[in-house]
């Protein structure tokens, strides 16, 4: 009797672990373990090959509940949801896997990164990324949606989507409201040419530039620009001219291409004399068109329109008329009067030249 109890209280020992004795222990030396990877402290065991039973994965959860997978990690489930990581089990989730709508969700308090290849209902091709605020609000996508290759940058009416070089901006889309979309371009210096390579920009002086690869820089474009001369206007045209083009800066001339000048009759026409003409000139100095005959033309009870060319010869000094604007005066001795509430539209058309002097 007193054998079988003192046998009894010997297997207790061993198996609470109070012996010396273990089921298997990570000396590498006993029991069932390999030598060559050993069980350390925290290791989650693996079965191991032939007659070794069991041995040290090498991936380790510690007292605190810390998971370390030194291989790879795959997860083969038959769920809906693939995976999930969420923080102190109600504090959001932070990664979704979701096998049903085919999509990865990172997301967190400050918004969310979604890859997805399909919407909710499955109804519309999706491949996309998208980009989502702390509400779920989508304001940026790449990807397509329904249309190959679309680009959707997102709802700019909260802010504009800055271009950036070397942390410094070098553009903006900007839109004030819907329909309202606009590509600013940060003004800037004359860029280094790069070979092989056409450059655009603009510079404080509010003027487009090309270059080429060789560093040659040249304005760019044809111009055109719409002025309205209130009755008033006209009637103080001899005193004050009013500008049609502003100066463009140092070093650039302003060529006068051609100008349609509209007379916009209402209830009242203008009352003029035999010399109180129009002329298109730079910056009271030199004509750039001929005399515009204001008889037979704003002194009509009808509207009346007027083609104007410019006057250009080979002996025009251009050189007095870097960085003039361009005008449009009265050259008669006198002032017109009337007019009423009619109006004189100009739509004048011009280039700018750099004179790389």
């Amino acid at each position: 009797m007193i054998k079988q109890i003192l046998l009894t209280l010997l297997i207790v020992l061993m198996m609470s672990g109070s012996a010396s004795a273990h089921p298997w222990f990570g000396d590498g030396t006993g029991g069932d373990v390999s030598a060559s990877a050993n069980i350390t402290d925290n290791s989650i065991v693996r079965g191991a090959d032939g007659a070794k039973g069991v041995q040290g994965s090498g991936n380790t959860i510690d007292d605190s509940d810390n998971m370390t997978i030194e291989g790879k990690l795959t997860v083969d489930v038959t769920d809906t949801e693939c995976g999930l990581f969420r923080k102190d089990a109600d504090g959001g989730d932070v990664l979704t896997v979701d096998c049903t709508n085919e999509r990865v969700t990172v997301a967190g308090t400050i918004g969310e990164l979604r890859i997805q290849d399909n919407d909710t209902a499955g109804s519309v091709f999706v491949s996309k990324i998208s980009l989502r605020d702390s509400n779920g609000v989508e304001r940026g996508m790449f990807g397509s949606v329904g249309v190959p290759g679309e680009i959707d940058i997102g709802n700019l009416q909260t802010g504009p989507i800055l271009m950036k070089s070397d942390d410094r901006e070098v553009g903006r889309f900007e839109s004030a409201g819907v329909g309202d979309l606009g590509y600013f371009m940060v003004e800037g210096n004359t860029p280094t040419a790069q070979s092989g390579y056409g450059a655009i920009y603009t510079k404080s002086d509010n003027q487009f530039y090309f270059q080429d690869g060789a560093g040659t820089e040249k304005l760019t474009g044809t111009y055109s620009t719409s002025v309205t001369l209130t009755a008033a206007q006209v009637n103080a045209l001899r005193v004050t001219p009013i500008e049609l083009v502003p100066a463009q800066g140092v070093n650039t001339l302003i060529e006068f291409v051609s100008a349609v000048i509209s007379y916009n009759y209402t209830t009242t026409a203008f009352t003029v004399a035999a010399d109180e003409d129009f002329v298109i000139q730079y910056d009271a100095s030199t004509d750039v068109s001929a005399s515009i005959e204001s008889a037979g033309f704003i002194d009509q009870i009808n509207d009346e329109m007027r083609w104007v060319l410019p006057t250009w010869t080979a002996l025009t000094d251009l050189l007095s008329l870097v960085n003039k604007k361009l005008e449009i005066f009265n050259t008669g001795a006198g002032e017109t009067a009337d007019g009423g509430t009619s109006t004189i539209i100009i739509n004048i058309t011009y280039r700018v030249h750099a004179t790389g002097l």
